[in-house]
């Protein structure tokens, strides 16, 4: 029966249409997006900020934990050989101590880092909602999170 058709293809329209509505509603939250820092800064006394010189964003991932640290304009620390960028490291070593090991660890680090801008500008990365201009360039580099 056509009447029996229009009302499937009614039932449809209004399923697709509440679809639509939903999605709409969905944000993204999370690293690097600049409202959850802001999220986390309310649970501190840093509910102002304009001053996060006290702040420092610690972690493993450029392309979230370091991303958006530098784009609320906080200190950041990349932690290189614990995190998920270590395979890409060929450094095994694990005498930090040792200079030959350091400048080949840091070599490496910044091939890491340029690998990272050549991915964003490619549009591989959530970074694409950010200027081209901007660099990833962490205030600090570590090896490691423990000592």
């Amino acid at each position: 029966d056509d009447d029996d058709d229009d009302d499937d293809d009614d039932v449809e329209k209004k399923k697709k249409n509440e679809e639509e509505d939903v999605t709409k509603l969905v944000k993204r939250i999370g690293k690097p997006y600049r409202d959850v820092y802001e999220l986390a800064l309310q649970h501190t006394h840093h509910n102002d900020s304009s001053d996060l010189s006290n702040v420092c964003m610690v972690g493993d991932a450029l392309e979230t934990d370091i991303t958006g640290g530098l784009t609320i304009h906080c200190g950041t620390l990349w932690v290189v050989k614990d995190g998920i960028h270590a395979s890409a490291l060929t450094t095994t070593t694990t005498d930090d101590s040792d200079d030959h090991s350091k400048t080949k660890y840091q070599e490496e680090a910044q091939t890491i880092v340029d690998a990272f801008h050549d991915k964003k500008l490619n549009g591989d990365s959530v970074m694409g909602d950010l200027d081209d201009d901007f660099k990833v360039v962490p205030d600090f580099c570590v090896p490691h999170f423990r000592l």
